[in-house]
């Protein structure tokens, strides 16, 4: 019966978005695949042979996620529904806009290579994959590396903002898929390729366009998934290739299945109502360590919750936002987040001309993975990719600022601008015979 309930809400958000036009490439498409994932995948465990955690054969849990999801995707459809507007979204042209595209596509280059060197030595395969045994050596520099990557996605972030999607921010984002198969790490590629996509439809895209931007999207998430699983052994390719997914569905949906389960019991940590949400993003901004880890509202329930556990909460990393808005609002949580989600999701969308710099990184985070990510560690991502790119508008700024005053400098202070100035009165009448002397033949 909640498997059913789950499959209705799913068809409710898709008669949402016929109504409404929105495209299955939208934070609407991405957020409804999410929740696909995340459900689908605990309720098909046994199919799947995952039996390894003790959760995923509990029926009770996996049965009142199901229904707190469909609760959250009526939610989601509804604000939709009422609200939703699709805005276009216009860049300026002209030969001196090809120009400077050109120019910042090959400044871009150094950069690039310098990310090609560092990943292939401290990224995210070499350390777990290729060399395991050098990650807790690689200190600073896996860090660092880190930094590289995030500079190389606001370098291209930067770019949809000034010009949007043209030739050269595919090249910019080819650049970024020789990264990923070269790094491993899918978390920074994808949500580029879907912002992508998403400007790219907003630019007015015709029908022709978005058939090649669906083959597009399939053609990213395969690389991005081949780029994973090209570094996993035994089994078949087919096998191989699913292992990811399947992985990031029954593992991400553990927690929430764990926070369910801590819930349902007669003693159970005190619920955080909302203060995760509020002073969690403050506090992930101090330095890893214990002491925001202490701090931490989310991750201070967690721990209290584990001892009615048998495996510690998250066990292998994953996470799904059903279990932080359980842990605040009970079983009312997932319809209060996903409501005020889908409200600021859609005041961003409908300002998107107004407010360019929020929506190029507001997308890639919040609007493409709030779904998988715990709050304040989202917030944080999205303000070190706000602040970022924002470096980038500011320099542009003052370049254009000291531009016009030393023009402004140089028409001032040149004797012979001036002079030209001075002489520019109209001719007389009784100079008019000279002046006509001086000038051309045709």
């Amino acid at each position: 019966m909640a498997l059913v309930a789950f499959l209705i809400s799913i068809l409710f958000l898709w008669l949402v978005a016929r109504r409404k036009g929105i495209g299955l490439l939208s934070a609407y498409g991405i957020f409804a695949a999410f929740q696909m994932l995340y459900n689908l995948a605990p309720a098909s465990a046994k199919a799947l042979g995952a039996d390894t955690l003790t959760l995923l054969l509990d029926s009770a849990a996996v049965n009142t996620q199901l229904l707190l999801a469909a609760s959250a995707n009526v939610c989601f459809g509804i604000v939709h529904a009422v609200y939703y507007r699709k805005p276009l979204l216009k860049y300026d042209s002209g030969s001196s806009q090809e120009r400077q595209k050109r120019n910042y596509v090959l400044w871009s280059v150094l950069p690039f290579l310098l990310g090609y060197i560092m990943v292939m030595k401290y990224g995210w395969n070499a350390l777990t994959v290729i060399n395991p045994g050098v990650k807790e050596a690689a200190g600073g520099m896996f860090v660092l590396t880190a930094y590289i990557k995030n500079c190389l996605v606001a370098l291209y972030v930067y770019y949809l903002y000034r010009f949007g999607v043209d030739k050269w921010a595919w090249v910019l984002l080819g650049a970024h898929t020789v990264l990923v198969v070269l790094d491993g790490a899918r978390t920074t590629f994808l949500p580029i390729a879907f912002l992508t996509l998403l400007l790219f439809d907003h630019q007015g895209a015709s029908k022709l366009q978005k058939r090649k931007l669906y083959a597009l999207a399939l053609c990213g998430l395969s690389i991005s998934i081949a780029a994973r699983s090209l570094s996993l052994e035994g089994g078949s390719l087919l096998a191989r290739i699913g292992a990811p997914v399947t992985s990031e569905g029954l593992f991400g949906a553990y927690p929430s299945l764990q926070a369910i389960h801590v819930l349902s019991q007669d003693s159970h940590p005190r619920l955080t109502y909302g203060a995760s949400y509020i002073l969690d993003p403050i506090i992930w901004i101090v330095p890893q360590g214990d002491t925001r880890s202490g701090n931490l509202i989310f991750h201070s329930w967690a721990t209290e919750a584990a001892s009615s556990l048998q495996e510690d909460f998250g066990p292998m990393g994953g996470f799904y936002y059903v279990a932080e808005a359980v842990a605040a609002f009970s079983y009312a949580g997932p319809a209060i987040i996903t409501t005020l989600f889908a409200s600021v999701l859609i005041w961003v969308e409908r300002n998107v001309q107004k407010h360019r710099l929020l929506f190029v990184t507001w997308m890639p985070t919040f609007g493409i993975l709030f779904a998988k990510m715990v709050f304040g560690n989202l917030f944080k991502l999205f303000l070190v990719q706000l602040m970022f790119v924002s470096v980038f508008v500011v320099v542009r700024k003052y370049r254009i600022s000291v531009g016009k005053w030393l023009t402004k400098e140089r028409l001032t202070t040149s004797p012979g601008i001036l002079t030209a100035t001075r002489s520019s009165a109209p001719v007389s009448h009784n100079e008019w015979p000279v002046a006509a002397k001086a000038l051309p033949r045709p």
